[in-house]
């Protein structure tokens, strides 16, 4: 595999890019830094809204990360110019499956929904995130997230435009029950975190973003790097031309993939791009 030949190289965010702390390795962004000075393109690929992005974004920017896949693909975003470049929404018919997925659950499942690169959720469940396998992420919601009272209300109603549903449990039967439900039904699942399911539109992933950006920046898929740790990686790495796992990945994903290189603590992301950038 010669690094020459890879142009565009896409990283996961949590479990990937960022540490254990949720923070950016000096290391890992000074060599994407290096790569993107000699003119590779270089972009995250999230499971988060563009808005749960923001106190990164500014630090990615600056090492040359100007490109946002968000919501597993369902939104493409360019921050150097503050546009949009892609955005995929559930038809409401598909919203409705997914409601009828979850519901019969009631408080096992918290969801979260984004809409036009914002999130949203039931207010009354951000005090309990901890049992939803989501309080690291708690202070992060108190700030950012948009609240209402009725999240199925909220849902059905038509106007929001949804990208992408997130459905957290505090139950892992209950998720099982609802990953069978949403089986079948055309709709893109992964499970992340152990405890959430992803949900987005047919057709729409990672990898399906990934993809789109490289066409917009006219670049071959073959020259394209995939780099993630879980279940919603799994279409980065395979539809990359070169798909990577960290040392932190499932063993899923690590089967999946084509390297594996060390962990996100010990800055597997750095190794990636010295290893297969220009």
């Amino acid at each position: 595999m010669n690094r020459r030949n890879y142009e565009l190289i896409a990283f996961d965010m949590d479990g990937t890019l960022l540490t254990s702390e949720k923070t950016l390795s000096p290391v890992t962004l000074a060599a994407i830094a290096e790569a993107t000075g000699r003119g590779d393109r270089a972009a995250v690929a999230s499971g988060r809204s563009l808005t749960q992005m923001y106190d990164y974004l500014p630090q990615l920017l600056e090492v040359g990360i100007r490109y946002s896949i968000t919501g597993n693909g369902a939104l493409v975003y360019d921050s150097q110019l503050s546009r949009i470049i892609y955005k995929a929404t559930l038809t409401s018919r598909e919203v409705a499956t997914v409601v009828e997925a979850f519901r019969p659950e009631g408080d096992l499942v918290m969801v979260e929904t984004f809409s036009d690169g914002a999130f949203t959720v039931d207010e009354r469940q951000i005090p309990r995130m901890g049992s939803y396998g989501m309080g690291v992420y708690q202070a992060m919601f108190e700030r950012l997230a948009e609240r209402v009272d009725d999240m199925p209300a909220y849902m059905l109603d038509g106007d929001a435009r949804i990208e992408k549903v997130n459905l957290h449990f505090s139950d892992l039967d209950a998720l099982d029950r609802v990953l069978h439900r949403l089986d079948g039904t055309g709709l893109e699942t992964s499970v992340s975190e152990v405890w959430s399911i992803e949900v987005t539109p047919k057709g729409v992933s990672k990898g399906a973003g990934l993809l789109a950006l490289a066409d917009k920046l006219g670049i071959d898929r073959e020259r394209t790097v995939g780099v993630g740790d879980g279940g919603n990686d799994l279409s980065l790495v395979r539809e990359a031309g070169l798909g990577i796992a960290m040392g932190n990945a499932t063993d899923e994903l690590k089967s999946a993939s084509d390297v594996v290189v060390r962990d996100n603590d010990h800055d597997g992301c750095a190794e990636a791009v010295l290893r297969f950038m220009a």
